[in-house]
């Protein structure tokens, strides 16, 4: 969480540093990038005062190994994928909601400003968003209510902030219900994350496929690594076998 703070805090500084050629890319890039860093801040606060101010652990936000097999895992992350772009794609033509700022960003973005956000999309956004939503926020609810109850409320806080046209709350608050799904069947934020990243990349390579596909092998790159290791580290016993 600290180096991706440290990313958040660059790409802020790379934002203030790149050319102020459109005044609305700059106000994106700048509320995008102090938008992470106080989710992971947020995140960090919360957990610390949940755990009555004892420093938090990866556990606390669900950075868990997922004990389900590898093809499981990418199942839950791909499927649900795919199932989301239909969806979006079908609802798009029927009810044409207007492109959130980030998007509209997007296209006018050049040169530094378009690869800080696509920086910020693609590995720091849903690093930050998963944490506060999904990480904390859902397991909140989750040890209070049904999954069927937590997960629309939990979507709803994470629709709020992104909408810009009440026509793309539907969608917004779909994504989060289906990312609480994923963390739910997975028992891990780690494949969540990695969606939550393949979901933001397709903006980035309408723009620059070169760029968003590299930011993205590197954010599932990573997931994988992290999904990798903490089944390594997992003892015999923690699938359910008792130990001798």
């Amino acid at each position: 969480m600290v180096a991706v703070a440290v990313l958040g805090t660059g790409a802020l500084a790379l934002a203030g540093a790149a050319p102020r050629t459109d005044d609305h890319v700059a106000s994106v890039l700048v509320n995008s990038s102090c938008a992470a860093v106080a989710g992971l801040l947020t995140a960090w606060v919360l957990c610390w005062w949940k755990n009555r101010r004892v420093r938090p652990r990866a556990a606390d936000f669900a950075l868990v190994p997922s004990l389900r097999s590898p093809v499981a895992v990418f199942g839950w992350t791909a499927g649900p994928f795919m199932a989301l772009m239909m969806i979006d794609t079908a609802y798009s033509a029927l009810v044409h909601p207007a492109p959130q700022d980030t998007m509209r960003a997007l296209s006018d973005a050049q040169g530094p400003q378009l690869i800080t956000l696509a920086v910020l999309a693609i590995c720091i956004a849903p690093v930050a968003e998963e944490l506060v939503c999904r990480g904390v926020l859902y397991q909140a609810l989750r040890a209070r209510w049904r999954p069927a109850v937590a997960a629309p409320v939990s979507a709803v806080v994470f629709a709020l902030p992104h909408q810009d046209d009440l026509k793309t709350m539907p969608m917004l608050i779909t994504a989060g219900v289906v990312l609480c799904v994923v963390v739910e069947r997975t028992g891990s934020l780690v494949p969540a994350i990695a969606l939550h990243s393949v979901l933001n990349a397709p903006a980035i390579m309408a723009q620059d496929g070169l760029l968003g596909g590299a930011l993205l092998a590197v954010m599932l790159a990573a997931c994988a690594f992290l999904l990798t290791k903490s089944r390594r580290a997992v003892p015999e016993h923690a699938s359910g076998e008792q130990p001798a």
